[in-house]
């Protein structure tokens, strides 16, 4: 009797710490069911976030590569311009913002966090780097506008008038300002290397 006495008052104890048991159970398996689901998230983003970073990496290559054939062709830089551009500005306030977005979300990223970076540098960098259709200079040996370089000789025509460097380029005149103390050694050049293009039009 006694030992009835004393299993009837465990009973309900002992159901009690089950249901408590059951209840844990329970919690820790949901939570071990969203571990897998924010996993799979980011690893459904890491891939577009590195096809991205590919993508943008090959293009800064190719910018650094256009630069440097400008730049080979285009002789030291006797003068440039670069006018304010709203595509070039438009391009900066998007990485701006990129950047922004990631410091705001960085620990949220798991395993985009680290190429996520890598590709807002690439980004800025790109945006940094890429001269706007605007910008012009005038080296030793040609002329530049954007991407777009012709030597001397190259020129469709050409002028040195007031404190400009004027050439036409694929039709349209284009100028870049070159101070007057540089117009005489300018004109011998290009009347050596291209006499027969010198624009009759002031």
């Amino acid at each position: 009797m006694l030992l009835n006495g004393i299993a009837l008052r465990r009973a309900p104890r002992a159901a009690a710490a089950a249901r408590r048991f059951f209840r844990l159970r329970r919690y820790a398996l949901a939570t071990l069911n969203e571990i897998p689901s924010a996993s799979a998230s980011d690893s459904e983003l890491a891939p577009a976030v590195w096809l991205g970073l590919l993508l943008s990496t090959a293009a800064l290559l190719r910018t650094l590569w256009l630069l440097r054939t400008a730049s080979a062709r285009l002789g030291p830089t006797l003068h440039a311009e670069e006018p304010r551009s709203l595509p070039r500005a438009l391009r900066l306030a998007l990485v701006a913002g990129a950047i922004a977005a990631l410091a705001a979300t960085w620990r949220e990223q798991g395993d985009a966090l680290a190429p996520g970076v890598a590709l807002v540098g690439v980004l800025a960098a790109l945006a940094i780097l890429t001269p706007s259709s605007d910008s012009q200079r005038v080296g030793e040996h040609g002329v530049r506008r954007g991407f777009d370089v012709r030597r001397f000789e190259e020129l469709e025509e050409w002028r040195l008038t007031g404190e400009h460097l004027r050439w036409r380029l694929d039709g349209e005149w284009t100028a870049c300002r070159l101070p007057v103390e540089q117009h005489a050694a300018m004109r011998a050049k290009l009347v050596a290397l291209n006499p027969t293009r010198e624009s009759r039009f002031n």
